[in-house]
């Protein structure tokens, strides 16, 4: 999804850049530019986004990861590394692979055809789930006043 920065004297008016950057980025950026540490006591998704904002790769210690309720049970959860994604869907038991440059709309789903690419993004992808449940409140996705959503299973 394509974003707008306008910061005059900071970054040059009509700049592009085709280096993804994701919400949680902004926390990290906003305490970089403030000149204040991260904190220590909890994990850090974001990643200082100025480079983006030059066109330079962003250095992420944690790949893109989105997973949501108001998707679809089949695309409920997705991770990016690099020019690759893969989406999942709400259970984490069926996975679709894309090539992001050559298919940014994502409809060639790799999955099948690249079992090896998709069983090493997959394998990514639930070990970051697993830390992500580990480390943080689950209310939001294991709430039972919370019904399930598009035809889903589960309450996220």
């Amino acid at each position: 999804m394509p974003g707008i920065v306008r910061w005059p004297g900071r970054v040059k008016a009509g700049t592009t850049s085709e280096v993804p950057v994701i919400g949680t980025d902004v926390f990290t950026t906003v305490l970089e530019l403030a000149g204040v540490p991260l904190p220590s006591d909890r994990t850090i998704d974001g990643a200082n986004m100025m480079p983006a904002l030059a066109g330079k790769p962003v250095e992420r210690k944690v790949p893109l990861f989105w997973r949501t309720h108001v998707s679809g049970p089949k695309e409920r959860v997705a991770m990016r590394i690099g020019d690759w994604k893969i989406v999942g869907d709400e259970t984490l038991t069926h996975f679709q692979l894309y090539n992001i440059p050559g298919d940014g709309r994502e409809k060639n789903d790799l999955a099948e055809e690249m079992p090896e690419k998709t069983a090493e993004m997959k394998k990514e992808l639930i070990a970051l789930w697993n830390q992500i449940k580990a480390d943080g409140p689950n209310e939001w996705w294991e709430s039972e006043r919370q019904k399930p959503k598009g035809n889903g299973q589960l309450s996220y």
